[in-house]
C-alpha cells in the first residue's frame, strides 16, 4: 500500500519545489518514470511496446547494443553480423516511430558488451594504440546514434555505460566526443555511471543529468522490509544531494531495478545463477517501494528509468521468473501506482 503522506509531499514538490529546501538548485516539475527497453531479436509490432503504458511510464530507453572485442580493440555495431533486429539502425528506428506514437519520451541509450567478459566497466586496454583504434570505433559508434536521436527528435542521449576505466585514463577522448555530440545533437544529455564510480567522472557540468546504475548495496538481510532498506539509503540520498548541487545538475537513475529473489538488496548488480536462485516478488517489491519513497519526491531528483522491461511477445517466450522484469509479478502494480502518482 502507497503511503499517503508520501504522496502529499510529492505533490508539494511538484507545486512548489521551495517548500521542499531552500538550497536545492533544481527544480524538477516532471518525473521521467522509464523503462529500459530490451532490444527485441525480431521486428515487433506496436502492441509488444504498448504494455508500458499500463504502468503509467512516460520515458523508454531505447538500447542498441555494441560489440567490443577487447583482443582487436573494435567496436561492432549496427548491420553487422551477431546483431539482434533491435540493435540495428533498421530496427531502432522502428522502435522510435514505435514510442512516438504513444507518445513517449525517449533516451537513446548505447551500450557496450565486451566479448569474454561482458562488463563494460572492466574494459581497458594497454596500449595508446589499442586505445585510438577502440575510441575511433567508438566515436563512430556514439555519433551515428547521436545523428539519428537528432533526425528522430529524441528527447535525450546517453553518452555511455559504465566505462569506468576509459573516463580514468583518457578523458581528452571524452571531452572531444562531447564537443562532436553537441555539434550534431540538441537534446539533452547524460552519461550513465556506475553507482560506485559517479563522483568520479569529470564532464558532469558538460551534461544535462547526472546519470547512475543505481545498484547500491543496501542490505545482507534475505528478505528486509522497505523501512529497513529506507534507512539504507538515507546516507546515499544525502550525498546524491549534495552531489547534485556540486554541479548543479538533476540525478538521474539511468538504470534501477531488483531481481524477483531472496537478497535482492545485497548485490542488486550481480545476475549470476538467477536461474537457481529462490524467488522472491515480495523481496523486488520492497525494494521498488524503498527506492520510490526515498528520492521519487526529492526536487533534485529527475527520475529513473527501470531495468529492465520486455517486449511482450520476447517476454512470452523467455520467462525470467526471478529476473529483473517486474513483468507478471505483483511489483508491476507497485511501479503502476507511484509512476501515475508522480505524473
Amino acid at each position: 500500500m502507497i503511503r499517503t503522506l508520501s504522496f502529499f509531499f510529492l505533490a508539494l514538490c511538484i507545486l512548489a519545489p521551495s517548500a521542499c529546501t531552500s538550497q536545492a538548485p533544481i527544480e524538477i516539475t516532471k518525473k521521467i518514470n522509464g523503462v529500459n527497453f530490451v532490444s527485441p531479436p525480431a521486428p515487433i509490432s506496436l502492441d509488444d511496446i504498448s504494455p508500458v503504458q499500463e504502468i503509467r511510464a512516460n520515458w523508454i530507453a531505447i538500447i542498441p547494443y555494441a560489440f567490443t572485442n577487447p583482443a582487436q580493440a573494435q567496436v561492432s555495431f549496427g548491420n553487422e553480423t551477431g546483431h539482434w533486429w533491435g540493435e540495428k539502425p533498421s530496427g531502432v528506428k522502428v522502435l522510435l516511430a514505435h514510442a512516438e506514437k504513444l507518445g513517449l519520451k525517449v533516451m537513446l541509450k548505447p551500450h557496450l558488451w565486451v566479448l569474454g567478459q561482458g562488463w563494460a566497466g572492466d574494459l581497458s586496454f594497454a596500449t595508446d594504440v589499442e586505445w585510438n583504434r577502440w575510441e575511433k570505433d567508438y566515436m563512430r559508434y556514439i555519433l551515428t546514434y547521436a545523428q539519428m536521436a537528432e533526425s528522430y527528435h529524441c528527447d535525450m542521449l546517453c553518452i555511455g555505460t559504465e566505462l569506468r576505466h576509459s573516463v580514468k585514463k583518457r578523458p581528452h577522448f571524452w571531452e572531444e566526443l562531447i564537443r562532436q555530440v553537441k555539434s550534431i545533437y540538441k537534446g539533452k544529455l547524460t552519461y550513465a555511471a556506475n553507482w560506485d564510480n559517479y563522483t568520479h567522472i569529470p564532464f558532469w557540468k558538460e551534461l544535462d543529468y547526472i546519470g547512475i546504475d543505481a545498484y547500491f548495496p543496501l542490505s545482507s538481510k534475505k528478505n528486509p522490509s522497505p523501512n529497513e532498506i529506507e534507512e539504507a539509503w538515507k546516507p546515499i540520498c544525502k550525498e546524491l544531494k549534495r552531489f547534485s548541487q556540486k554541479n548543479n545538475a538533476p540525478i538521474l537513475f539511468t538504470e534501477y531495478g531488483y531481481r524477483s529473489i531472496d537478497y535482492t538488496t545485497k548485490e542488486p548488480w550481480s545476475s549470476v545463477n538467477v536461474a537457481s536462485s529462490l524467488g522472491n516478488d515480495k523481496a523486488q517489491t520492497n525494494a521498488y517501494e524503498a527506492l520510490y519513497e526515498t528520492f521519487w519526491a526529492k526536487e533534485w531528483f529527475a527520475g529513473g528509468f527501470l531495468w529492465k522491461w520486455y517486449a511482450t511477445s520476447m517476454l512470452q517466450k523467455r520467462p525470467k521468473p526471478t529476473g529483473y522484469s517486474p513483468q507478471g509479478k505483483k511489483t508491476v502494480d507497485l511501479i503502476q501506482e507511484y509512476y501515475h502518482q508522480s505524473q
